[in-house]
């Protein structure tokens, strides 16, 4: 990994810009030449207001930095969303077990691998010890960060399997809106986080549906089909359609959510085979349960 310095003469120089421009005002062109060589570090206010300079934010700065490559952990939990999502388990199961000595970012990637693994197949009395402790720390933080966000939906399975798990499902709830609503802005949201807040709010409509909680269920629906579309990216306006076309099913007009569902059925077909597995599972599983549970209230 190259020096802190030496990067950003290289994209001063890729940008065409002077020492002085951009050394100018937060550190002495003498410290910017001994900087550049390796020679000096510098404080992170004064790396901040470089990297404003040279229109590079701290993720990319680090990107390129160690060789336009991300961190190990970085790459080993792309790795066990790409799985998942190809409901490839038996590659995913490799992320599940690492040394007790390992980094803790990469600790806290096979805990979330094997809480998505758990959800999957249901089994959550096997939970090991370090995952319950994943659980717990994450439980007790006041507010999220953005990795935190992102891993929330996992943790909503195991809190139903627990007494009391209404309860803590609307502290979970409470502390996921709160901690999106740090990061969301009117025009903006770099993290996508609304697109997470949407994630959540699907899984746990599913799970109280499956639990028969019904009520709840309709309550997250609404809360996810709340949200508007002009703030979501494509795929989350997807994720956004099929809470809609399952809410039908359940809920409203089955002709309905049927039409909705094939419209996404149809439109998935247009990309790479295979290219998204969970998404058509659910659907095959929520149209067996709607049914069911149409049956279940009305059984004429």
């Amino acid at each position: 990994m190259q020096s802190i310095g030496s990067t950003v003469k290289y994209l001063r120089q890729l940008k065409g810009f002077t020492q002085k421009e951009i050394y100018d005002g937060i550190v002495s062109r003498s410290f910017g030449i001994r900087f550049e060589q390796g020679k000096h570090d510098i404080g992170a206010d004064k790396l901040f207001s470089l990297l404003d300079r040279l229109g590079v934010n701290a993720d990319e700065f680090r990107y390129i930095q160690q060789g336009n490559t991300h961190t190990p952990a970085q790459q080993q939990l792309a790795a066990i969303d790409h799985y998942y999502h190809q409901e490839d388990f038996l590659s995913l199961r490799r992320y599940m077990t690492v040394a007790k000595d390992a980094p803790l970012p990469v600790q806290t990637n096979a805990a979330y691998a094997r809480l998505l693994v758990a959800a999957w197949d249901g089994r959550f009395s096997t939970l090991s010890a370090d995952t319950r402790r994943f659980l717990n720390h994450y439980l007790h933080q006041p507010q999220w960060t953005v990795q935190d966000i992102r891993f929330a939906s996992v943790l909503i399975i195991p809190i139903l399997q627990t007494p009391h798990h209404t309860q803590k499902l609307k502290m979970l709830t409470t502390r996921m809106e709160t901690s999106c609503a740090r990061y969301i802005q009117d025009l903006s949201d770099p993290y996508d986080i609304r697109g997470e807040l949407l994630n959540f709010y699907f899984v746990i409509f599913q799970a109280e549906a499956t639990q028969r909680h019904m009520a709840i269920a309709r309550t997250y629906g609404e809360k996810a089909t709340a949200l508007p579309d002009t703030s979501l990216t494509w795929s989350d306006r997807i994720l956004k359609k099929t809470i809609q076309g399952l809410t039908a099913w359940y809920f409203d007009d089955w002709a309905k959510g049927t039409r909705i569902i094939n419209t996404l059925t149809q439109l998935l077909t247009l990309f790479e085979p295979n290219a998204e597995r969970v998404l058509p599972t659910i659907f095959r599983v929520r149209r067996v349960d709607a049914q069911k549970y149409r049956k279940e209230k009305d059984p004429r």
